[in-house]
């Protein structure tokens, strides 16, 4: 008898298991069918919405009495949904779930400036106040800051602790806090490399670059992105080539291939 309730509970941890990775697989799952989507809407008629996503599908979707929309730093805007407004949404069988809508935001990519690197987050507020009301809207700071169709709104949520749909100068201090080309500029590669490096053989493996990042996550694609000559350890060269392409998105050779065929499609 014992044992029988040994087995099935073994038997449901499994099933337990299985379930969650079916289900992360399908919250995570890209293309046509992908229950999570990022991207723009075109069209609106009544409680039906046009999405098209970061990889070029267009989603038709449907609002329900039970759809959760959120309007993320909308204080003077009417909370309509409209076409142009960027938007990431959980869907089941093409009925929408939940949805956070932000005002329209730039496709082009968002980075510092040398100077920008410098400043103090005072200095940086003002300049990301664009319109000058001493506070600083979702749509502002992906002009200015950071554009992250899919990590911005979560971010910006966070850091907006009193819920007023815009950040003052002590919660603009915390999003910096969440802004990755910030954290990584605080120091040189090489102040960061010296510490990380803990057997001094001037190179770091996998979790000595977790040390060198200040953090695991998603450390083995990041630490294969930065490894460019694949010999499973990294030198002082390589990890400032990757601080440097993770502050200068537009470095990343994925980018610098994009903005050629831009360039190119420009061209009469």
């Amino acid at each position: 008898m014992i044992f029988c309730k040994r087995v099935l509970i073994r038997v449901m941890l499994v099933y337990f298991c299985l379930s969650s990775l079916q289900l992360y697989a399908q919250k995570s799952l890209k293309g046509p069918k992908s229950s999570l989507i990022i991207g723009v809407v075109t069209k609106v008629e009544g409680n039906k919405v046009e999405v098209l996503s970061r990889d070029n599908y267009l989603r038709k979707l449907t609002i329900d009495e039970q759809s959760k929309i959120k309007f993320l730093s909308f204080e003077n805007t009417e909370k309509v949904i409209k076409a142009d407004y960027a938007i990431s949404v959980s869907v089941k069988d093409e009925i929408i779930q939940s949805a956070t809508l932000t005002l329209p935001v730039t496709n082009e990519i968002v980075e510092p400036t040398p100077e920008m690197l410098k400043m103090t987050p005072p200095e940086l507020f003002k300049i990301t106040d664009l319109d000058g009301n001493g506070q600083v809207s979702y749509a502002e700071i992906a002009k200015v800051l950071e554009r992250s169709p899919k990590h911005g709104p979560r971010k910006f949520s966070k850091s907006d602790r009193d819920k007023s749909g815009a950040l003052n100068l002590k919660e603009f201090e915390l999003q910096l806090t969440r802004t990755e080309w910030w954290n990584l500029s605080r120091k040189t590669p090489e102040e960061m490399f010296k510490p990380a490096d803990k057997d001094g053989d001037g190179l770091l493996n996998k979790e000595e670059f977790a040390l060198f990042l200040g953090k695991k996550a998603h450390l083995n694609t990041f630490f294969n992105r930065a490894d460019k000559n694949k010999s499973g350890s990294l030198d002082l060269e390589e990890a400032a080539a990757y601080i440097d392409e993770e502050i200068f998105p537009s470095k990343k050779a994925k980018n610098i291939k994009k903005a050629n065929k831009l360039e190119k499609e420009e061209k009469p």
